[in-house]
């Protein structure tokens, strides 16, 4: 058996998550950062270093996919002589190396999958909710044992109250359809942070699914004026030491 400790949404906040629970994989399913914040960033990548998990997992949320453009400069001064971004890579494979090299105290994932002792794990990048068939779903390995998205399958985990494993029917209908089809061990999530803490399991596939969110508060909620970081707090739900989900796999 392998002990996954998932969180997600630390939203700059991974230093308020005391304790964090040992295991033998960490996943972080993305909003690592405020509005992908380079500082952030960095202190993030500090902190898993930190962290005594001999596999940690990031994929990138909302709040990272599209402000990566921002950590380019940090980079060229981190690095001075050997960052060159590849004019001709896609502006994903621009994205991902630019994470890798920011989060290097974790395996960055982005449509793709990582080996993890035996443990084949699989992380997605941020997309929206699609109704339509998603061509970067097709990668996920059938042989997969768990999947990392930062936008909850529909139906699961997806709403209602703090800690709540139903639906507020807020996820994504593709990704669903995607992981019913592959039938993964565990499904990771957050995203949305009122169903933080979730967890259930489906008895058609056997699949058990976390949204692990682990901060309240919502950026929309107020408006946040130029250059002021939305407010964010840290719950840990009652009865919990952590506000990490823990499972064994």
């Amino acid at each position: 058996n392998k002990t996954i400790v998932c969180i997600s949404d630390t939203h700059g906040l991974h230093r308020d998550l005391t304790p964090v629970p040992d295991g033998d994989i960490l996943i972080h399913a993305g909003d690592f950062t405020r509005f992908g914040d380079i500082d952030d960033v960095l202190e993030f990548n500090a902190w898993l270093g930190e962290l005594p998990h001999k596999h940690k997992i990031v994929v990138f949320g909302n709040h990272e996919s599209g402000s990566t453009r921002d950590w380019v400069q940090k980079l060229r001064e981190l690095y001075p002589d050997d960052f060159a971004e590849d004019a001709d890579n896609s502006p994903v494979q621009q994205r991902t190396e630019r994470a890798r090299r920011l989060l290097s105290n974790a395996t960055f994932l982005c449509n793709e999958a990582a080996d993890c002792d035996g443990v084949k794990v699989y992380g997605s990048d941020f997309f929206w909710n699609m109704k339509s068939l998603n061509p970067y779903h097709n990668l996920i390995p059938e042989d997969v044992d768990l999947v990392v998205v930062h936008n909850p399958p529909k139906g699961f985990n997806d709403g209602g109250g703090s800690g709540s494993g139903g639906s507020g029917g807020f996820g994504c209908p593709e990704t669903r359809r995607k992981v019913e089809s592959v039938r993964p061990r565990l499904c990771v999530s957050g995203h949305i942070h009122a169903a933080g803490g979730g967890r259930c399991r489906s008895e058609e596939t056997g699949t058990v699914y976390v949204n692990a969110a682990v901060v309240r508060g919502d950026h929309r909620a107020k408006k946040v004026a130029k250059g002021e970081k939305p407010q964010f707090w840290v719950m840990t739900p009652d009865g919990h030491d952590s506000a990490a989900v823990v499972v064994e796999i």
